[in-house]
């Protein structure tokens, strides 16, 4: 039990800190929007803000250690992991247009508040999303169906990660090779980007039916 309650404390506490630094990059942004002219260097700290929560997003330890254990151990997971994996490349692309309006904000000098809080909104709603799947569906499941042996292996194994002290604080060379390599990867501009992952956004709003009867949670 000891084993079990420290995985699962240990998993709430990274996603409680994911969704306050969600809450800060929805707060600059609208610091950001609110300002007349070009703030370059509220762009420019809105653009190492947004890179970290990509980082913490996926140093999770329930990104690294645990989803990868349930795959293999609970096949029945299959369904919900699929619905989940679905929220997440959503994010990842969601993410990468945020990224490359905030880019080219700070190298071009073009004016992004018309479409900066629709970019951070859709990213918020869909992180947010997925924890709540991970937590009430994934989780249950998990609760159920695993032996004390398996929770002491994913005990041993979050020990090992220490997670919260390896976060990756990004500096100006990361988040330009970063930003780089999203231009490179784009099929066109970053204005057109939100539009490549309409499918995704479809499946996105087809999946909050199972996970929040249809209801996006509020960020």
């Amino acid at each position: 039990m000891l084993s079990s309650t420290y995985v699962q404390v240990a998993m709430q506490l990274e996603n409680d800190r994911l969704r306050e630094d969600l809450a800060l990059l929805k707060s600059q942004a609208g610091d950001l929007c609110a300002r007349t002219g070009s703030p370059k260097e509220l762009a420019e700290k809105l653009l190492r803000l947004a890179c970290r929560l990509r980082s913490q997003c996926c140093s999770r330890r329930i990104e690294t250690a645990f989803l990868p254990g349930m795959r293999q151990k609970l096949p029945e997971s299959a369904s919900l992991m699929v619905d989940r994996d679905a929220l997440h490349q959503s994010a990842t692309h969601q993410h990468g247009a945020i990224c490359l309006c905030l880019y080219r904000s700070v190298k071009e000098g073009i004016d992004i508040r018309a479409k900066l809080g629709t970019y951070i909104e859709r990213y918020c709603q869909t992180i947010l999303l997925m924890l709540n799947g991970e937590e009430d569906e994934l989780l249950p499941l998990a609760r159920e169906k695993f032996s004390r042996e398996d929770w002491f292996s994913f005990a041993g194994a979050f020990m090992r990660e220490k997670t919260n002290e390896a976060i990756i604080e990004w500096n100006e060379r990361d988040v330009a090779a970063y930003c780089a390599r999203l231009i490179n990867e784009a099929d066109s501009k970053a204005d057109h980007i939100p539009d490549r992952t309409a499918p995704a956004r479809q499946m996105l709003e087809s999946i909050s039916l199972r996970f929040r009867n249809g209801q996006l949670p509020a960020v």
